[in-house]
């Protein structure tokens, strides 16, 4: 933190996250964006041991015993007993899910179309989750209740 502190000095705009187990910093409100970043990318190289996750107008430096979103969504996944997950998200962080190779369990969306993405599936927005959150509830089979006693 006192390395990324340092970095930022002088850059207006450019802020920390603290989020335990990894910081976030933002230069989205910087001016001079390309030089914030340059500044802080440098920086959180010079940190031995961090997972550097880059985002828009945002690095995130992730402890290297943190676990990432991959891990926790299988690990809420077993407490929970579910045999299928969806899972949307929008976030370089969320790869970690995305790169999951569970098919039948698990259906990852991403919001907003990615290049890279891993994920099999995307949509537009996301207002778009309603829309398909609908459509899957529609396609749902019906089942018999028992009766009330």
């Amino acid at each position: 933190r006192r390395l990324l502190a340092r970095a930022c000095e002088g850059i207006e705009g450019a802020r920390i996250e603290d989020k335990t187990w990894s910081l976030a910093v933002h230069w989205r409100a910087s001016r001079r964006k390309r030089a914030a970043r340059d500044r802080i990318l440098a920086a959180a190289a010079a940190i031995e041991g961090a997972r550097i996750v880059p985002g828009k107008d945002v690095v995130n430096l992730v402890h290297p015993r943190a676990a990432n979103k991959g891990a926790a969504i299988l690990e809420l996944r077993r407490r929970l007993a579910c045999e299928t997950i969806l899972y949307a998200g929008d976030d370089v962080t969320d790869e970690d899910v995305f790169a999951l190779d569970e098919p039948g369990r698990l259906l990852s969306v991403r919001i907003g179309r990615s290049r890279g993405s891993h994920a099999p599936f995307f949509l537009a927005d996301q207002a778009r989750i309603d829309e398909l959150l609908a459509r899957l509830i529609a396609l749902r089979p019906r089942t018999r209740r028992a009766p009330r006693a």
